[in-house]
């Protein structure tokens, strides 16, 4: 049933018409990738992407029309159905953080990738550094998009 759900909100986030955003919001975004990391086991937001994930949410309060997919990411370490959760909250910690920034909760989607997209593919301590994290996709659309029921914690 999950995975029908997480079907729905991808294919629901692609069948808006989308268009680029401004070249600074996306140069933001691009800056989250590396500053938004987490550390193991961990789904609190290190300080280091706070004043980044701030700025992201001036730009939001700003374009109505925008938004962004909060995609969590784990390493490869522990039980899969465990990892699953621990992404899904880390984007659920980012989202949190922004909904405090006054961005509005319409504008966010999330989704938990688990291990399942690793950045760095090596079994290294830097390898699963980098797999920690939340992946962060910026677009504006046309219209606005129905609300999509999120499941509660």
């Amino acid at each position: 049933m999950r995975n029908i759900v997480l079907a729905f909100i991808l294919l629901s986030f692609c069948a808006c018409a989308h268009y680029p955003v401004r070249a600074e919001f996306q140069t933001k975004i691009m800056k989250l990738r590396t500053k938004v990391l987490f550390d193991f086991d961990k789904d609190n937001i290190k300080q280091t992407g706070k004043p980044l994930l701030q700025d992201v949410a001036t730009e939001l309060k700003k374009d109505p029309r925008a938004f962004l997919l909060l995609e969590g990411h784990t390493d490869s370490t522990g039980p899969k159905e465990y990892n699953e959760v621990l992404a899904e909250n880390r984007a659920r910690a980012v989202s949190a953080y922004l909904l405090q920034c006054g961005v509005s909760y319409r504008q966010l989607t999330l989704i938990s990738k688990g291990e399942r997209e690793p950045e760095d593919v090596r079994l290294t301590r830097e390898a699963y550094r980098k797999n920690r994290r939340v992946e962060v996709y910026a677009q504006t659309k046309s219209k606005p998009k129905e609300k999509i029921s999120r499941r509660k914690k």
